[in-house]
């Protein structure tokens, strides 16, 4: 019976050994280099409304963590703020943006930004929220 009972012990204390090793075999669920998109990354461009202006736009995307940042620039322009991942798509990415700084005080305060993926850059169709459809499209490249 003690023999027994040891090699139970013996088993068990073995098999708990085991835990951390295969552990670590296992993908970190947490870990999201494995789930990086085409769109991760720092880009910039030159955006341009149907009036003809035009603006300087940096965006930074994280799709995995379903952020980002965005900065605009212009004679007329000069705003920053968040990007939310909304959809996404092998060569689509859908962004909402939302205001906060507004240094001129006459940017939107929100927008849907929709990204298409191309060979070297990312086409941008940006519809503001508010005034509703005003738009703005510009190809983008990475930083």
């Amino acid at each position: 019976m003690k023999l027994t009972r040891a090699k139970t012990m013996a088993t068990i204390v073995f098999a708990l050994s085991l835990v951390p090793v295969g552990a670590w075999l296992l993908p970190d669920p947490f870990d999201t280099k494995h789930q990086e998109s085409d769109f991760d990354g720092h880009w910039k461009g030159t955006v341009t409304r149907p009036s003809g202006e035009r603006w300087e736009l940096e965006i930074t995307v994280d799709v995995a963590r379903k952020s980002g940042r965005f900065d605009v620039t212009s004679p007329t322009l000069r705003c920053s703020g968040e990007l939310k991942v909304l959809a996404h798509a092998d060569e689509r990415l859908r962004l909402l943006q939302r205001l906060t700084q507004n240094f001129r005080g006459n940017c939107t305060p929100r927008a849907s930004i929709t990204l298409s993926l191309t060979d070297h850059h990312v086409h941008l169709t940006w519809r503001d929220a508010d005034p509703a459809g005003a738009t703005a499209t510009g190809d983008l490249a990475r930083r």
